[in-house]
C-alpha cells in the first residue's frame, strides 16, 4: 500500500497593517501646509528682488521754480504834503490847513485860523508849544505843572483828574486824562495822554497831548478834536514826520532877523515889524540863508544862488 502523504497546509499569510485614517489625514494636510508655505516664500522672495529693484531706481523730480514774490509798494501818506521847516525844528503837514506861528513861539494847524487868537484860534486844531525849563514865562507856568502832574503820576491805562488854571467859557472845569501808549515824536518814546471831555457842552469832543524834550524846552502837543477837519489819525502822521533840526540863518553884524518865522532880515536898529504869522513854504529858504549888509547899506537876505534856487521852487 502506498503510504498516504498528509496534504500541507497553505502557509497562513499575516495581513498588512492597518493604516489609520487619522494618520493618513495627518499626513495628506502636512503636506499641503508645506506646498502653501513654500509657495508664500516664493512669492515673498520675488516680491523683495522687484521692490528692491525698483527702491535703487531714482525717478526725476520735475522742480517747480518757486512763485516769484512781488513787493506792495508802500504808500506814504504824507507824500504831497508841505514841509514846515524852523530853525530848531520841521515837520510836514497837509495842503488843506494853515500854520499860525504865535509870539510865544508856539505853532498851531488848523482850518480857517484867526491869527489874532494863536494858541486858541478854534475847537478844532493842533497846537505846538516849546516851553523853557529853566526859564519858563509866567503865562506858561501851568502848562509845566500839568505836564509834571500827567507824566509822575500816571502809568498806561490810569486817570488823573487836572483842574485848568482858567477854564475858557464852554469848556469843563476839570479834565480827566488817560495815559495812553507813548507816542513816537523824532525817534523818541514820549509819553501820549487822552481827554474826552474837554468841552462840557460839546459831546464827542476829544484832546489828545502829546510831551516830549528837547535840551531845556518841553514841547507840548496838543490836539484838540470835534469832528473837523483834525483827527487823531491825522495829528499822528503828522508827529511821525517831526524831527529836531540845528540849522539857523547867519546874521552879520547890525541885522537882526523878524517876523513870527525869521522871515525878515533888518537893520538892528529897525523896529520889529508886524506880521500875520502866516507860514508860507518859502520861509523855509531863509533858515540857512545870509541876513547881512547889502550894497545899498540895509540888511537883507544875501541872494545866493541856493536861496534862488529855493525861492523858484
Amino acid at each position: 500500500m502506498e503510504e498516504q502523504i498528509p496534504p500541507q497546509e497553505a502557509p497562513q499569510q499575516t495581513p498588512p497593517p492597518v493604516v489609520q485614517n487619522s494618520n493618513r489625514n495627518f499626513i495628506k494636510y502636512l503636506g499641503i501646509g508645506l506646498s502653501i508655505v513654500s509657495f508664500c516664500i516664493a512669492i515673498a522672495v520675488v516680491g523683495y528682488l522687484i521692490f528692491g529693484i525698483n527702491k535703487n531706481k531714482t525717478t526725476p523730480v520735475s522742480q517747480t521754480p518757486p512763485p516769484t514774490a512781488t513787493a506792495t509798494p508802500t504808500t506814504d501818506p504824507t507824500a504831497n504834503w508841505k514841509t514846515y521847516t524852523d530853525t530848531n525844528l520841521t515837520f510836514k503837514y497837509p495842503p488843506t490847513v494853515d500854520i499860525i506861528n504865535g509870539k510865544d513861539g508856539s505853532y498851531t494847524i488848523g482850518k480857517n485860523i484867526d491869527p489874532k487868537l494863536p494858541g486858541a484860534p478854534s475847537i478844532d486844531y493842533i497846537y505846538i508849544l516849546p516851553i523853557n525849563t529853566k526859564n519858563t514865562p509866567t503865562e506858561q507856568m501851568h502848562e509845566i505843572t500839568d505836564a509834571q502832574i500827567l507824566m509822575s503820576s500816571l502809568n498806561v491805562g490810569e486817570t488823573q483828574n487836572v483842574k485848568p488854571k482858567e477854564p475858557a467859557v464852554g469848556f469843563s472845569p476839570s479834565w480827566n486824562y488817560k495815559r495812553l501808549t507813548d507816542s513816537i515824536v523824532n525817534g523818541i518814546s514820549s509819553p501820549a495822554f487822552t481827554n474826552d471831555k474837554v468841552l462840557g457842552a460839546r459831546p464827542g469832543s476829544y484832546e489828545k497831548r502829546v510831551y516830549t524834550r528837547k535840551g531845556d524846552y518841553l514841547y507840548m502837543f496838543r490836539a484838540y478834536m470835534v469832528g473837523g477837519v483834525i483827527t487823531e489819525p491825522l495829528f499822528d502822521q503828522i508827529l511821525s514826520t517831526f524831527k529836531f533840526t540845528n540849522s539857523s540863518a547867519s546874521v552879520g553884524t547890525g541885522c537882526k532877523l523878524g517876523g513870527c518865522s525869521n522871515e525878515i532880515c533888518q537893520n538892528e536898529t529897525d523896529q520889529g515889524l508886524v506880521t500875520t504869522c502866516i507860514y508860507k513854504n518859502e520861509y523855509a529858504c531863509y533858515k540857512t540863508a545870509k541876513c547881512e549888509v547889502q550894497l545899498d547899506g540895509k540888511c537883507g537876505w544875501t541872494q545866493t544862488e541856493q536861496l534862488s534856487s529855493c525861492l523858484s521852487k
